[in-house]
Formats: C-alpha cells, sequence, structure tokens
C-alpha cells in the first residue's frame, strides 16, 4: 500500500509539476512583453519575498506531520483531531507574525524601487499578492497536514492542477485584454482560494475529525525548533533578493527571477520524484522498521545522486542559451550571464542531493538537534553575499548561496549517518566524490562534442537531447562501476512496483 501511494503521488506530482512550469514560462513571459523587465522584476520579487514569509508555516507543518505518522498509521482519530487543533491554535500565532510581516514589508518595499515605480503602485502590489498568499497557506495547511502524514499529497496536487489552468488561463485572458497588472494578481490571488477550501472540506469530511478536540500540544513541542528552521530557510531563500533590490534595481531582479524560473522548475521536477519521501520514512518509523529506513536511505541516495547529476549538468550547460531564446526581442536590460547559470545549477545539485537526509531527519523528529546548522548557514549566507556584492553584483550572491547550501548538505549528511541510521560517515563522502568525478566526465565530454549554433527552440532541443544522453550514459556507466547492487535494487523495486 506504501508503495502504491508513493507512485501515485510521484505521478500526479509530476503531472503537477509539467503544468506549473508551462504557467511558469507562459505568464513572465507575457508579463515582460506586455509590462517590461522592471515590472516583471518587481512582481517575482514581491510574489517570491512573500512566498517564503508563508512559507515559515511549512516549518511547523514538518513538526505535525512527524507526529501524525503513528496516530494515522493506528488508525486513531481522537489523537488526531488533539494533534490537528493544537496546531490550528499554534497556526492563529503564526498567522498574525505573517500579517505584521506583510504590513512591515508593503511599507518599507517601495521606498527602495521608488526612483522606477509609485510608492502606491508597489504597496497595493504587495498587498494584493500577500491577501492570495495568505489565504492559500493559512486556511488550508494545517488540514493539508494530515493528507502528507497519510501519503495522500495526491488529491490536493489534483486540485491544484484544475486551478492552476484555471490561474494561467484567466491571467492570459486579462493580460491580453490590457488589464492592469494589479488586476491580473488580483484575479490569481482569489482563484487560488480554491485550494484550501476544498482540501478543509475534504479532510473535514473524509477523517471525520473531532472539532471540539482537546489541543495536544506535547505532540508539537518542537513546533519553535521547526519555526526556528524556518525563519532560516526564509532569511536563506530570500537573501539574494533582499540585497539584490538593495544594491542595484528592479532590471537586475528580473534577471535573477528569470534565472531562477529555470532553476525552480528543474528542482520542482526533481522533488516531484521522490514526493512523499518523508511521510514514508515517517510510516516506517511509526511502525519500528529502522532496517527498512536505512535500506529505503540507500535507495533514494541513489537515485538523487543519478538524477541530480544528469539534471544540474544538463542544465548548467544549457540555461544560458534557453534564456536567450525565451527573452529574444527583451533589450532593456542582458540577461546573458552563463557563470550566473553554472553556480546556480551547482546550488541545485547540492539541494537536490541532500533530500534523503533531510526526509530522514525530518521524519524522526529531529528538528531541536539540526537547529544550529540552519542558523550557520543563514550567517555564510548573508555574510559571504554582503561582502561580494558590490564586487561581483548577481555573481557574487550566488557564491554566498552556494557556499552556504554546500554546508548545510553535508551537515544534514553526517547528522543523518550518525545520529538516525549509525553508519560510517564515509559513505557519504565517498559518494559525494564519485559525483563530482561523474559532473566532470559530463562536462569533458559534452565540450568535445560540436554542438548545433542555437537560432531556435529546435535547435536548442537537439542540443539538449545529446547533453542529457551524454549524462545518462556517462552515469550508467560510473552506476555499474561504483554502484552495481544500488543500481541492481534500484530495477527489482521498480519491476516489484509495476508487479503491483
Amino acid at each position: 500500500m506504501r508503495s502504491k501511494k508513493a507512485v501515485l503521488n510521484v505521478v500526479i506530482s509530476l503531472l503537477f509539476e509539467l503544468v506549473t512550469i508551462i504557467s511558469a514560462f507562459l505568464l513572465p513571459r507575457l508579463v515582460l512583453n506586455s509590462f517590461g523587465s522592471a515590472t516583471n522584476g518587481i512582481t517575482q520579487a514581491v510574489s517570491q519575498f512573500i512566498g517564503y514569509i508563508s512559507l515559515i508555516a511549512a516549518g511547523v507543518g514538518s513538526v505535525t506531520v512527524a507526529s501524525l505518522y503513528r496516530p494515522i498509521a493506528n488508525k486513531d482519530i481522537g489523537k488526531v483531531s488533539s494533534i490537528i487543533k493544537a496546531t490550528e491554535i499554534f497556526m492563529r500565532k503564526v498567522s498574525r507574525i505573517f500579517i505584521g510581516g506583510l504590513i512591515v514589508f508593503a511599507i518599507v518595499f517601495p521606498i527602495f524601487v521608488i526612483e522606477e515605480f509609485d510608492y502606491f503602485f508597489s504597496l497595493s502590489l504587495v498587498i494584493i499578492l500577500g491577501i492570495g498568499i495568505f489565504g492559500n497557506y493559512y486556511f488550508g495547511i494545517t488540514y493539508r497536514m494530515v493528507l502528507n502524514a497519510d501519503q495522500k499529497q495526491y488529491i490536493f496536487k489534483i486540485v491544484k492542477i484544475i486551478v492552476l489552468i484555471i490561474h494561467t488561463t484567466v491571467a492570459v485572458i486579462l493580460i491580453n485584454l490590457g488589464a492592469t497588472i494589479h488586476i491580473v494578481k488580483l484575479a490569481s490571488s482569489l482563484i487560488f482560494l480554491i485550494n484550501p477550501v476544498f482540501v478543509y472540506i475534504y479532510v473535514r469530511k473524509v477523517y471525520k475529525l473531532d472539532k471540539f478536540a482537546k489541543p495536544d500540544f506535547t505532540a508539537i513541542k518542537q513546533r519553535w525548533d521547526a519555526f526556528a528552521h524556518q525563519i532560516a530557510n526564509f532569511v536563506n531563500n530570500n537573501t539574494d533578493l533582499i540585497i539584490l533590490i538593495i544594491f542595484t534595481n528592479s532590471r537586475e531582479v528580473s534577471v535573477y527571477s528569470v534565472y531562477y524560473l529555470i532553476f525552480n522548475g528543474i528542482r520542482a521536477l526533481v522533488l516531484s520524484m521522490i514526493t512523499g519521501t518523508t511521510s514514508a520514512f515517517g510510516n516506517m518509523f511509526a511502525k519500528g522498521e529502522i532496517k527498512t529506513v536505512e535500506k529505503n536511505l540507500k535507495l533514494y541516495e541513489f537515485l538523487l545522486h543519478s538524477i541530480s547529476v544528469i539534471i544540474y549538468t544538463s542544465m548548467a550547460i544549457l540555461i544560458t542559451s534557453f534564456i536567450d531564446l525565451y527573452v529574444k526581442g527583451v533589450t532593456d536590460v542582458n540577461y546573458h550571464r552563463p557563470l550566473f547559470g553554472y553556480i546556480i545549477s551547482a546550488i541545485g545539485f547540492f539541494m537536490a542531493v541532500r533530500i534523503p537526509y533531510q526526509a530522514v531527519t525530518n521524519a524522526a523528529g529531529h528538528f531541536k538537534q539540526t537547529r544550529n546548522g540552519a542558523i550557520v548557514e543563514v550567517i555564510l549566507n548573508i555574510t559571504i553575499s554582503l561582502v561580494l556584492v558590490i564586487p561581483l553584483g548577481m555573481i557574487g550572491l550566488a557564491i554566498g548561496t552556494l557556499s552556504a547550501t554546500i554546508f548545510r548538505t553535508i551537515q544534514y549528511g553526517l547528522y543523518s549517518s550518525r545520529n538516525i541510521v549509525k553508519r560510517s560517515t564515509w559513505i557519504i563522502i565517498r559518494r559525494y566524490f564519485i559525483s563530482i568525478l561523474n559532473v566532470v566526465s559530463i562536462l569533458i565530454v559534452c565540450f568535445l562534442l560540436p554542438q548545433k549554433i542555437v537560432n531556435n527552440y529546435y535547435d536548442w532541443i537537439i542540443n539538449g537531447l545529446i547533453i542529457t544522453g551524454v549524462g545518462v550514459i556517462i552515469t550508467l556507466i560510473y552506476s555499474f562501476i561504483f554502484y552495481s547492487q544500488d543500481l541492481h535494487n534500484m530495477k527489482h523495486f521498480i519491476l516489484r512496483v509495476l508487479k503491483r
């Protein structure tokens, strides 16, 4: 049953990410054409910043989900209701923090872009975007945690697919009709409210939660530790944007956001391939299946390293030529930044390969023990970024993020090996070393091969197929040499799932 849910989650997640990528590439291009790079930059900056404020709630959610694994596995609805009640109460406090942060941001942010945009233009844009994000996260996220813990992420992903299609269609129509950016974003905010309303009704009806249950705060006692994790993630993920806005302008933010459009799309695809990993590990911990945890961790490590090597090496080579095509005709700022593309590809790689270790750590509920690592990651990112932003611009910011990401990835890997699965840390070091050799081998071969000059998307696709094919072949060779047993286990896992 666990495997069936995992496969269903992966299939629906891949479909969702495909729809998301189409929407994500279509709408910014329309905004660039209709409103220019400056408007695209400010819109992307505000959306991302507010989005990350809302992700603070996800930290609390990870604690709640971890505490729900056992009662859901045991079908203890009374316990589930008590945990959800406690989470609802805590989320009210978090929502007040969100509203406070939104108000401060709405007042302060327009000051930094006053030379390019009217103060009220920026303030009202922040409020409009904030309404949608607040409703989407804080009205439905508590109940979404029940679906996460029960490995039913596919349910709200199906609704999100439908809502996203409606949102994209409405936005395209409004832009083509000449609507202002405020009208377009207000319509989007209202449409996205469908998600939380559906999740609330579905979970209440299917799980028959007791709305009068006594809150169990002991079950989420690590909520402030998880909250610290998310505050750190919020600061870490927004450091570049904030510093970029302070030291540069909206056009540079637009360049940054277009590159991160690719970055976020690729990252979402990678994540969709292992959707439900944390909840699957949580179910194993709840049933005391520690050996199964160790076995599956090794499988996920092999899968993530292999996928990440292929995808992010291909991304590093192909991203700049794709963006050149994507922004063709937009001449108000230079979007050709190949070095930036290489660095953010490296960031994506290290973020991806730490997913199995992060999943095991969160599933085991070790939030307090790993809190300091998140704080050090933030300090590294901010310090290095501030030192390098003036001499190197966006490249300096990317170096700061890469340095912090590498530290955090290694910290997660070492902690999970030493304290959860109890194995030698040499396994982690060896795996990273082999993956880096794999990446270097792919880069050397690809640069030695003749490539088509990219004049259109057809040329780009041909190059992409060749480069990705090289990546797959070389990664398979490395897998046969160094991970023959992992490759064998992965093959049997896939065959076992298909037979079911």
